[in-house]
């Protein structure tokens, strides 16, 4: 993991989409943020997941993504271990705001993208008002020297 912070942030008033998850993204991958598109900067996170997972299987990976209940964090612990992610939960600088850092085991925050490293506010609210981290591992889409044979 290569530690970047954001390149833009998040002040959609003028016209400012923050760009943490894709620096996120490219720590993980151990590349510089400019070389990962800003798939969410148009605010449509259901279209940036898509485009997201298309990026990253041209490049051997995918995105596995889950929402977990803040109650559930020793189940996080035993699970992931020291296996780094994306951490999404809520932002502390902008209220109502998600906000992705990088994590580990139980929701713990190994690395702050924003220039603030103020870490996560806690988990996101959803619709149903149930409070939950996102999750994040992008793993390979093959094991090391497999080959896939043609269909």
């Amino acid at each position: 993991m290569t530690p970047h912070k954001q390149l833009i942030s998040h002040d959609p008033e003028h016209g400012f989409w923050g760009d943490c998850w894709r620096t996120c993204i490219a720590c993980l991958l151990d590349m510089a943020p400019a070389e990962v598109p800003n798939f969410a900067a148009g605010g449509d996170q259901p279209a940036a997941d898509v485009v997201c997972r298309a990026w990253l299987k041209a490049r051997g990976y995918n995105l596995v993504k889950f929402c977990m209940l803040a109650e559930h964090a020793h189940a996080a612990a035993d699970w992931f271990d020291d296996t780094l992610y994306i951490l999404c939960g809520a932002s502390p600088n902008i209220p109502g705001v998600g906000h992705c850092v990088i994590g580990r085991g139980a929701f713990e925050v190994v690395w702050d993208v924003a220039r603030s490293g103020a870490g996560l506010a806690g988990p996101w609210e959803d619709e149903s008002g149930n409070r939950v981290y996102w999750i994040e591992f992008i793993v390979p889409t093959q094991l090391a020297g497999e080959q896939r044979e043609a269909a």
